[in-house]
């Protein structure tokens, strides 16, 4: 896990440099990509121009927030993050040379469906203000054994695993806390991977005052109330976001304490 602000490892280290040559290779892409829309805004109408610009722009934000961002096993995630807004691009630019008909009727059927696939791959709207931390957590069931086994399937089919964990493994994030500030703002993905239990993800301590689940704003800052847990069903997937008021050591876990009991629980912990 990294923090959005922060180069380094949660629980150590530096990122793998796969990552930082992902990165750097993310910067061209972006640097081609803005000068595609240029060469666009002079050669086509205004309305792909400035499609074509701001996802540009966009994908050069997506670029600058990987730094740090995350990291290790994640690190592909954000790869297909930053393909799609080039993906983006090239559907508009596609979808141009469609409606002009500057293609050619005899590229259209080709270009059509290229144009569709490539423009639904890069849809992708953040919308999402800035924090000052942002952290991924990946609930699942850990089966140790022979993948495969007939020991380990049978494990699976009774719901016995050998643990319940956060990103891979049991109570990691005890032994190297998450940490920040008080007064600092913190956003939390987590993701139910299951594969059959799903999380009641809780920060003992503090509330959510953001709750955003399955593609839909439950809770946002303004609105009254706050929320105490973020519920999702295996495969399901959300975050929310809390300021932590003071210093102190804030445990989050899975509240079916029995996963929490068996390696779904860590640690935050505030500086003053």
């Amino acid at each position: 896990m990294y923090s959005k602000n922060d180069d380094t490892a949660v629980g150590g280290g530096r990122p793998p440099s796969r990552f930082k040559a992902s990165g750097l290779r993310s910067r061209h892409l972006a640097a081609h990509a803005l000068v595609v829309a240029w060469v666009v805004l002079a050669l086509t109408g205004a309305g792909c121009a400035l499609l074509v610009t701001a996802v540009a722009a966009h994908l050069v934000v997506l670029v600058r927030m990987g730094r740090g961002a995350l990291g290790g096993r994640l690190a592909p995630i954000a790869d297909y993050y930053r393909a799609g807004a080039a993906a983006l691009i090239v559907g508009a630019v596609l979808g141009w040379l469609l409606a002009t008909g500057r293609a050619g009727p005899q590229h259209y059927t080709g270009l059509k469906p290229a144009h569709v696939h490539v423009t639904l791959l890069g849809w992708i709207e953040p919308g999402l203000k800035k924090v000052d931390h942002e952290y991924v957590l990946v609930s699942s069931e850990l089966y140790l054994g022979t993948p495969g086994s007939a020991a380990q399937v049978a494990k699976m089919r009774q719901d016995t695993p050998d643990a319940w964990v956060f990103n891979g493994i049991a109570a990691q994030y005890a032994k190297a806390p998450l940490t920040l500030k008080a007064g600092e703002r913190a956003r939390f993905w987590v993701v139910a991977a299951g594969p059959s239990d799903g999380v009641a993800f809780h920060i003992v301590g503090t509330f959510f005052d953001t709750v955003y689940k399955e593609g839909a704003d439950l809770l946002k800052p303004g609105d009254s109330g706050g929320w105490q847990v973020l519920d999702l069903a295996p495969a399901q997937g959300g975050f929310v976001e809390t300021t932590f008021p003071e210093a102190g050591h804030y445990p989050f876990v899975d509240h079916d304490m029995r996963h929490a009991e068996a390696g779904a629980m860590g640690m935050v912990e505030v500086s003053g």
